[in-house]
Parts: structure tokens; C-alpha cells; sequence
């Protein structure tokens, strides 16, 4: 059987929100491979922080450090272009 392609992958993403003199650590080295046609659930509690790494994922927002993959393709250093091109 011939092995998938990794689709997705995070590597030491870190997400780190100021809120006035605090800064609340949202993320904190996420590591992530997902293969196409691979499902994957969040699960957890309001506010504990779901919306973040989609919000990465989805090109929405950028991490604090860390990188991202999508099919190959370096979502942190797309122009806005890119990005467009991206969520079509």
C-alpha cells in the first residue's frame, strides 16, 4: 500500500494573545500531521481555545512562532495574494 502524503503539518506552533499587560499563551508547541482524507475532531470546553489552531489552519490568523503546512505549501510566509487564492 503506497503511503499518503502528509496534507497537513504544524510544527512547534505557539499562539500568544496580548491582552493589555497580559499575555494569555493560546497555543504552546502544537505538533500536528494530518494525512488527506484523515479526520480529526476538536473537542473541549467553551473558550478553551478550539478556534485558534483553525483559525491558523484556515489562514485566518498567523501563529506567534512555529510553522504550517498545507499540501506542501508554507501558510505563515504567503502573500496576501496567496492567501486569497488559498480560501477560494
Amino acid at each position: 500500500m503506497k503511503p499518503q502524503p502528509e496534507h497537513v503539518v504544524c510544527t512547534d506552533v505557539f499562539k500568544i494573545f496580548k491582552v493589555a499587560d497580559l499575555e494569555v499563551v493560546a497555543l504552546r508547541g502544537l505538533d500536528l500531521t494530518l494525512y488527506q482524507s484523515e479526520v480529526l475532531a476538536l473537542v473541549g470546553a467553551s473558550g478553551s481555545g478550539k478556534s485558534t489552531p483553525l483559525n491558523i489552519l484556515a489562514g485566518y490568523d498567523s501563529p506567534s512562532a512555529g510553522q504550517v503546512t498545507i499540501a506542501g505549501r508554507d501558510l505563515i510566509n504567503m502573500k496576501s495574494s496567496e492567501i486569497e487564492k488559498f480560501h477560494r
